[in-house]
């Protein structure tokens, strides 16, 4: 009993620590998901303030700009081959973010960077307070992948672009923290 509680807890750590190099995995009978984030960017084209917190990991850490379609231009994420498991179902982006200012007047646009050109604009109609947005689904988006395949996602970028209401106010600073990638899959 006691060599079978040392191996569950030699198991539970062994989770714990590789877990933040791993992207977040669930599996059903059939299909799972994993989950990824934003690790590089085109410097560039980059937000105005602090562009590398928009790919660090974490969500406590902000990017951030006052300028009116500023583009920051995510070029790589955490996918890691070993993870290609089945055939894509979905795939999905959301963000991690908030502005300043009175009224919901901001929003971050996310689109995504297909090798065949952009996909779709998909708005983060964020609040005064840090949040994530839904989760959007580009797997059909303008010039999406056909079918979608693994190197898809390893090619995947990302515009995370600031977007104020043109009758909102003039002066507001947009933060994001992060942008994540879902993968479902059936195998």
């Amino acid at each position: 009993m006691k060599n079978k509680h040392k191996a569950i807890s030699i198991i539970l750590i062994t989770v714990v620590f590789l877990m933040p190099f791993m992207g977040n995995t669930v599996v059903s009978e059939g299909r799972g998901s994993y989950t990824w984030y934003f690790n590089s960017y085109n410097p560039f084209e980059a937000w105005e303030t602090n562009p590398q917190y928009m790919v660090d990991g974490s969500t406590n850490n902000f990017s951030s700009t006052s300028t009116a379609s500023d583009v920051q231009h995510l070029t790589g994420s955490t996918y890691e081959p070993t993870h290609e498991n089945g055939t894509i179902t979905k795939v999905e982006i959301r963000a991690h973010g908030y502005y300043l200012w009175s009224g919901n007047d901001v929003d971050i646009i996310l689109r995504p960077v297909f090798p065949g050109g952009d996909g779709d604009d998909h708005t983060f109609d964020c609040g005064t307070f840090p949040g994530w947005s839904a989760w959007f689904d580009i797997t059909a988006d303008t010039n999406h992948p056909d079918p979608w395949e693994w190197i898809d996602i390893r090619d995947l970028d990302c515009d995370v672009e600031a977007r104020p209401n043109p009758a909102g106010p003039d002066e507001w600073t947009l933060y994001c923290s992060k942008v994540e990638i879902r993968v479902t899959y059936t195998t």
